[in-house]
């Protein structure tokens, strides 16, 4: 296992041995905290062996710290000789900043160049009062959880990466249906969260036939999702470009789910009246969509028509070679590649809609290419302006409406 170890041992002692003949060799390692024992015996039996193969004295120095700390020292100036270092994110960053290493160091020896794997383990209190056993656990109430930080200490990025790929495999669907949503969000700005809760219903129609009710709830909660992570990514955005912390955006958001809820409720009450939604003064579009797709699907995607399934395996295959040809095409090629979101998206929503988007690209293009510095300044900044304006002046015009209709 440790053999890609003593290759990059073997390539550095011959690189020094092409310059000088020396009786005695000195390399220096630089790796993080929890190999030293390791290293130590690595290194007595390497020794051992080059002194066997070319009869020179081997000496093996070791430097050891945390792992960010160590890549930082490299880029600096330090003059390592070999660097293992916790994660492939600290060796690359050698190779991007210091230059001392080639980019694509991992493809140089087997195992993406990794020697070895870890594992995280729970440290608990004797006896394990609380039953802690699994990642779930420590979510529980009156759990507390002790972990470096992972901004300075590669093993505590190891706990968080477990902790997420553990989350992954636990809630794929969620993280699937967030991660598509995300996405479409940072391409186009709009979240598509009627269009997900369509495919949903396809999905259920062929799984759970004349189940009105699974139907609907399917197309909430994917919804749900793609409606949440779409709108937190928005915020984290916006604070972002202001130059917020995350942590406080965080804070204002949890904040603001209660008053949300509050100024939600109140605001329903006020304007909708249950009764009329789905006609001509309260379309809901979105959810009068659900509720037709769902009796339609009631009897099975097979009730649909020949056009419409054809149409549907078609679109599916093209948004499945545009996904593939945006990894596989050359880099140059890439940026001439249409978004599948976007598409997805012009399709589903109003004509103005899309040919409002279209030409607020192409006026965002003309002014990267005519003002690049004015561009970068102000085109999130006005176009954030609009989408603000258009809203509040709806809701305005919708309450003038419900007050006259009262009065």
């Amino acid at each position: 296992m440790l053999n890609l170890f003593i290759k990059a041992l073997i390539m550095a002692l011959l690189l020094g041995a092409s310059v000088a003949q020396a009786a005695e060799v000195r390399l220096l390692n630089l790796s993080y905290d929890p190999t030293r024992e390791l290293y130590q015996e690595v290194n007595t039996a390497f020794a051992k062996q080059w002194l066997q193969r070319t009869g020179d004295t081997l000496k093996v120095q070791q430097s050891h710290g945390g792992s960010g700390k160590q890549a930082r020292a490299v880029i600096d100036g330090l003059p390592a000789d070999v660097v293992t270092l916790a994660l492939a994110h600290d060796i690359d960053a050698i190779a991007e900043k210091g230059k001392q290493i080639s980019a694509n160091w991992q493809a140089r020896l087997p195992n993406n160049s990794t020697p070895f794997t870890s594992t995280i383990v729970f440290l608990v209190r004797k006896g394990n009062p609380k039953a802690v056993h699994g990642w779930a656990d420590l979510v529980r109430p009156g759990l507390q959880v002790v972990t470096p930080n992972p901004k300075v200490s590669g093993g505590a990025r190891y706990n968080h990466l477990a902790a997420w790929a553990w989350a992954l495999r636990e809630y794929r669907g969620d993280e699937q249906l967030a991660f598509v949503a995300a996405r479409s969000v940072g391409e186009t700005d709009t979240n598509p969260v009627g269009a997900m809760g369509k495919v949903t219903q396809l999905v259920f129609g062929g799984v759970m036939r004349g189940q009105v009710n699974a139907n609907l709830l399917a197309a909430n909660v994917t919804a749900g999702a793609a409606s949440h992570a779409g709108d937190l990514l928005t915020d984290m955005k916006a604070g972002y470009l202001v130059g917020a912390r995350p942590r406080y955006q965080v804070i204002a958001q949890v904040c603001g789910v209660g008053v949300g809820a509050v100024f939600a409720s109140l605001g329903y009450v006020f304007l909708v009246q249950p009764e009329q939604l789905g006609g001509e003064k309260w379309p809901a579009p979105a959810a009068m969509v659900w509720a037709k797709v769902a009796e339609l699907l009631s009897k099975g995607i097979g009730s649909l028509e020949f056009h419409k399934l054809a149409a549907m395996e078609v679109a599916a295959a093209t948004g499945a070679i545009l996904a593939i040809a945006e990894v596989l095409a050359p880099a140059k090629w890439r940026k001439f590649l249409p978004s599948v979101a976007g598409i997805g998206i012009a399709m589903t929503v109003g004509f103005s809609s899309s040919f409002s988007m279209f030409m607020g690209a192409c006026l965002a293009w003309l002014a990267q290419r005519g003002w690049p510095k004015l561009a970068e300044r102000f085109t999130v900044v006005l176009a954030s302006g609009f989408i603000a304006g258009e809203t509040l002046m709806a809701v305005v015009l919708i309450a003038w409406r419900v007050l006259s209709d009262k009065m």
